[in-house]
């Protein structure tokens, strides 16, 4: 080739040797040896630092060269003691990493169950004092009814009105005007909510009192209304049976929603007996927004910062699963609604197969004291209602708790944000993980530094 011509036309010893180191300067470095199986790369670095150009690079003399093989071949001998010290700490540091990551994650898991069984539990202490304060105020209503309806000025004040065709009512008016101040004065002291209103109406459904005194439905008959009859449903004006009568017994009416709110109220009424009690002559009654009866509670858990965007109470009818009361349910929201929008704020079939069962609420139940039979129900996946309208504000899970509200198959239900619930853990959770990621990087930083110095000696 060129390199061997250039070395045979040189017309001197002199010219040929200084040809040679020229071309042995300028050649690349010889590799091909590296690639011969069993030469190990210290075994050709030796090699080539024996063929090295600068001969001070070289190996000084055959001992040199012995010694570094000498050296090869007991860091041979060392090579699985230096691999199991660099992959020790990598297996230990990774195995420490898995246990450390199952140790938290179980950890947390158990933290979390317990945190959750802990707020059901609170939940369900809850919803058991908000069933009692709705039943207890709607027994006071109706034992204040009872009270006015057994004087004896009322009745005779009812049976003179009645003998006149109610052309004569003034004696009865001003006594019931009286009878509901009177009760008003206590409720107001007591901080009780008032009623919305107050009415009377005759043993055939016409209203002959009201207050406050409704143009639109006096001496209008009422005869299909629940709270009239009291037979747990309302019939249309038109379909009323011919021999409907008035209820016999105290009563508390099925939820109907305001005219005037778009609320759902409820009416409490009893029976006016005559003196020997042998026939009714007239229902006195008051009606009230559910969200009246939930006012006791809502004051307390206010007063214990319980009550907040991430804590709610409601009720629902536990025979359809409609929505009667809800936070959101106020009276600009609720006249906006469309009928549409209002039958979306219901439980879903399943979710009222499910509460309604375990709660033991059904149309064919007898009447019962459901508070001494029934505990408390609970759910940790809660679905509002309302979610479905506003699924931002609440579409996400709920941990919540039932119970009955006395016989009225009503459900109180007490209800918790599960994230907001579950906060503390997450952000113990987060911190945890970060401290365990920077744990795992200054190890595995520590060991990188150990082996780079390893592998330098």
């Amino acid at each position: 080739d060129d390199a061997l011509k250039t070395i045979h036309d040189a017309q001197s010893l002199e010219d040929r040797l200084t040809a040679y180191r020229r071309i042995i300067r300028s050649a690349p470095t010889p590799n091909a040896h590296r690639r011969v199986k069993g030469v190990d790369r210290r075994l050709a670095d030796i090699v080539d630092r024996c063929l090295h150009v600068d001969p001070q690079k070289r190996f000084p003399n055959a001992q040199a060269v012995l010694e570094a093989l000498d050296d090869r071949e007991a860091y041979r001998k060392r090579r699985p003691l230096i691999v199991l010290g660099i992959l020790g700490p990598a297996v230990l540091l990774s195995a420490m990493a898995m246990m450390a990551t199952q140790l938290v994650s179980r950890t947390f898991q158990d933290s979390e169950s317990n945190l959750i069984a802990s707020a059901l539990d609170r939940e369900r202490i809850s919803v058991r004092f908000l069933a009692h304060s709705v039943e207890r105020e709607l027994a006071i209503r109706q034992a204040e009814l009872e009270d006015i309806s057994k004087k004896k000025e009322v009745i005779d004040a009812v049976i003179h009105a009645a003998k006149t065709g109610y052309r004569d009512r003034d004696q009865l008016t001003e006594l019931l005007n009286a009878e509901k101040k009177k009760i008003e004065t206590r409720v107001k002291v007591q901080g009780r909510e008032s009623a919305e209103s107050w009415f009377f109406d005759d043993q055939k459904g016409y209203q002959r009192w009201r207050h406050p005194r409704g143009v639109t439905s006096l001496d209008k008959l009422w005869n299909w209304r629940d709270y009239f009859h009291g037979l747990d449903r309302e019939f249309s004006p038109e379909t009323v049976p011919a021999d409907i009568k008035p209820t016999s017994q105290p009563h508390i009416s099925t939820a109907f929603r305001s005219s005037e709110t778009h609320q759902y109220m409820v009416a409490v009424s009893v029976p006016v007996w005559n003196e020997d009690r042998t026939e009714v002559i007239g229902i006195l009654a008051q009606t009230t927004h559910l969200g009246q009866l939930l006012a006791e509670h809502t004051h307390i858990m206010k007063g214990k910062n319980q009550l907040s965007a991430d804590n709610t109470i409601s009720l629902v009818d536990g025979r359809n699963g409609k929505l009667l009361d809800h936070p959101w349910m106020t009276s600009q929201v609720m006249a906006d609604l469309s009928d549409e929008r209002v039958e979306q704020m219901k439980w879903t079939p399943e979710q009222l197969k499910r509460y309604s069962k375990d709660l033991q609420i059904a149309e064919t139940h007898p009447p019962t004291d459901h508070d001494h039979i029934v505990p408390p129900f609970a759910d940790d996946s809660y679905d509002d209602p309302v979610g479905r309208i506003l699924p931002h504000e609440f579409g996400e899970k709920w941990l919540a708790a039932f119970a009955p509200v006395g016989n009225l198959k009503w459900i109180a239900v007490v209800q918790e944000r599960r994230n907001a619930a579950l906060e503390p853990i997450h952000r113990m959770r987060a911190n945890a993980e970060k401290f365990g990621i920077w744990a795992f990087l200054i190890g595995g930083t520590l060991v990188g530094t150990l082996w780079y110095f390893v592998f330098r000696a």
